[in-house]
């Protein structure tokens, strides 16, 4: 799912091809489950129109600025410079100014093209189809991108997929190959890809892209002279930014090989400069060029999981007498470790772990936005700048569609003593003594839910404290049992007013999941004492967090978004290294 998303680019017969759909012959599924996949992400959902809504409402109060006559006391110059009108209400991109129209800094908090207070999107679980990714599931792709460059004279056109020339051998020079030119352009910001195409005719200081779609199976023509067509010029470099586009017959029509995205250019106004996009060139099928949007869950039984739930659950199946049952409380120690064993375990603040059976965990994909390999060096965009694409119904059925794979596995839950979670850190943050981790948590989540986003990455010292250390703890048995157990199909879920770290299977991996991450008490011990190393010992030597400790590939981060009062918050935010030393027993040595 992660692979092969509508949108996501992949070999299919050693051909590059971009999926487009992705149909199930069960249609929509309509379980209970596929219930609570809609109802987590409509808020999902909900939370990315709702900052795809803000960038255009801020688009087009740009564009109300623009049209706006010139104020007499700036003076000529002081507007667009260029003497023209905005564009009309149809027109997507408004006149640019290049190089360096790029947005290079804070934009001021008196601008005059403020948006409003917007309305929020509001998303049911009933505008969400779901299809669950199986068997029966078929996947529908087309050949992408369509580019073929001759190598010997640099001719250069679109396949027309409904008609394939019956020979490879260039139309133009008639002694060259063509073969498939795999680079494409992608926005870091919205996301969007577009194939390598000429520019064509000019609009103010740039040429206005071509449109792929009207120039299959044939050269395009020179706009300029109307006699000769355009060729990829690439200089013998596979530096893209060297290529350039040429016309054969003119010399007017000389360009470089760029992209700029129209889809979520800012114009500047008066008072700000624009702000656009340049379109990173990589491969089709780079890697983490698109990064797929997804939810993690856990069910049990009809619900989403909770402690009491969970617990409940382990003693059930106990009791049905299954084989590989754990429960281990460290103030009523059972026989299987030794004295020294439950004492290590209990140092670390763990009060109580075991084992759950048949847990639901569920995958959704609902939509993408660009990776971290689209960002481009002359205006890059930050994780929580991206904007999302998500996955509407082709069919019309629902306004959105979404893919699930669900599939029934064990977990492993760790609780730690909240009493000695707070007598642990107020070491570090001495104003939480004498109060109830639940009364911090509290605290710290109304906290989160007023802050921006922007803010809550840069928090560092004492601030939001408990969550942080807990949320690190997490990062570090989650990957802690990933190298452990050799797999990366674990994920986790954090709560952090109980406190409790639940990791839970995401493939089916029989015996070698939670199962052998235990190992009858061992493989616990084992597990406590990597993560306490992996927080004591980070070889950058951070305070806080750093990719070489307690940063994890889990997109989603496991965060309790909900629990928080937060909508959105990028993976690896919010760690302290040092609170989670301090947690764990060991943060004297830091």
């Amino acid at each position: 799912m992660y692979q092969a998303f509508p949108g996501s680019i992949r070999f299919v017969s050693q051909q590059i091809a971009r999926v487009t759909n992705i149909t199930s012959t069960r249609g929509d599924r309509e379980d209970r489950l596929g219930g609570l996949i809609r109802e987590v992400l409509a808020r999902r959902i909900g939370v990315e129109l709702n900052r795809r809504n803000a960038h255009e409402a801020q688009r087009q109060a740009r564009r109300a600025a623009r049209e706006q006559p010139p104020n007499p006391v700036q003076g000529p110059g002081a507007g667009d410079g260029d003497g023209e009108q905005g564009p009309a209400a149809d027109q997507p991109v408004p006149d640019l100014v290049m190089p360096g129209g790029f947005d290079a800094g804070p934009e001021p908090a008196d601008r005059p093209d403020q948006e409003e207070a917007l309305p929020r999107a509001q998303v049911t679980p009933r505008d969400i189809g779901v299809i669950e990714v199986d068997q029966d599931a078929t996947i529908r792709t087309r050949i992408f991108p369509k580019s073929v460059h001759c190598q010997r004279c640099n001719h250069f056109f679109l396949l027309d997929p409904e008609r394939v020339p019956a020979t490879l051998r260039c139309p133009c020079c008639r002694q060259g190959n063509l073969r498939v030119e795999p680079i494409v352009f992608i926005c870091g910001r919205c996301a969007n890809v577009r194939e390598l195409v000429p520019p064509l005719e000019m609009r103010g200081d740039y040429r206005r892209p071509a449109d792929a779609a009207q120039g299959l199976g044939a050269a395009t023509v020179c706009p300029d002279c109307h006699e000769g067509h355009i060729h990829l010029d690439k200089h013998g470099t596979n530096d893209v930014a060297r290529w350039e586009w040429r016309c054969t017959r003119c010399r007017d029509y000389r360009e470089t090989v760029q992209g700029l995205c129209m889809r979520c250019v800012l114009p500047r106004t008066a008072l700000l400069p624009a702000s656009v996009i340049f379109m990173q060139a990589l491969p089709a099928t780079a890697s983490n060029a698109l990064q797929a949007l997804s939810q993690h869950m856990m069910v049990v039984g009809d619900a989403l999981v909770d402690l009491p739930t969970l617990s409940q659950a382990a003693q059930d199946q106990a009791r049905r007498g299954w084989a590989d049952a754990f429960n281990l409380d460290v103030r009523e120690p059972v026989g299987r470790l030794q004295a020294a064993d439950v004492a290590e375990i209990a140092d670390a603040g763990i009060r109580r772990a075991y084992l759950v059976r048949e847990v639901w965990a569920v995958t959704a994909t609902f939509g993408y936005k660009a990776g971290s390999s689209a960002t481009h060096p002359q205006s890059p965009v930050a994780d929580h700048d991206r904007l999302a694409q998500v996955f509407t119904d082709p069919e019309g059925l629902t306004r959105f569609r979404a893919f699930s794979h669900s599939i029934k596995s064990g977990a492993l839950v760790v609780e730690f003593d909240p009493g000695q979670v707070v007598d642990r850190l107020s070491t570090i943050v001495p104003a939480i003594r004498g109060r109830t981790l639940e009364q911090v948590i509290g605290e710290e989540a109304r906290e989160i839910s007023q802050s921006e986003t922007r803010e809550l990455l840069m928090i560092e010292g004492l601030r939001l404290m408990a969550y942080r250390a807990l949320h690190t703890v997490e990062h570090a048995i989650l990957m802690s049992a990933m190298r452990q157990l050799g797999t990366d199909a674990i994920g986790s879920r954090l709560f952090p007013a109980a406190p409790a770290i639940v990791l839970f299977e995401k493939a089916s991996v029989g015996r070698g999941g939670v199962v052998q991450l235990v190992n009858r008490g061992r493989g616990l011990v084992e597990l406590i004492r990597a993560a306490r190393d992996l927080v004591l010992g980070c070889a950058q030597g951070c305070v806080d967090g750093c990719p070489s400790c307690v940063y994890t590939r889990d997109q989603q981060c496991g965060q309790p978004l909900e629990d928080l009062g937060a909508e959105w918050l990028p993976p690896n935010s919010l760690l302290s290294r040092r609170g989670a030393a301090a947690l764990l027993g060991v943060g004297g040595a830091i």
